[in-house]
């Protein structure tokens, strides 16, 4: 059943996010490839947060979001600490930025420490 305009009765088949027209679908979202750890430049640096906390920050990943939430548990759990992965960067609790490059150079990206 089409929805209606409250305004002049018209139905209404589509709008913003949805559509009611059959047979259509929206265009599927393009499969992002993860590039090779090797051809990835990452910086790893650290950052304060409010009520003094610090996280430290490994940015410029270019993988799927199944890879790069991997790779972050694979960082907590051998650091032992807390953290979340984003988009391009992986944050992890703590001023680790040693450690996490040290682990990032040891499965194979180019990861420097600021």
């Amino acid at each position: 059943m089409a929805k209606r305009r409250r305004e002049t009765g018209q139905k209404v088949t589509q709008g913003q996010g949805w559509s009611l027209a059959r047979g259509r679908q929206e265009p599927g979202k393009v499969t992002k490839t993860s590039e090779a750890p090797e051809r990835q430049r990452i910086v790893v640096r650290y950052e304060g947060r409010p009520g003094g906390k610090v996280v430290t920050i490994a940015q410029g990943f270019k993988l799927t979001e199944k890879d790069i939430k991997a790779l972050a548990t694979l960082l907590k759990k051998k650091l032992s600490v807390g953290g979340k992965a984003h988009e391009d960067r992986i944050e992890v609790q703590g001023r680790q930025v040693e450690k996490v490059v040290e682990v990032l150079l040891a499965e194979g990206y180019l990861a420097q420490g600021r």
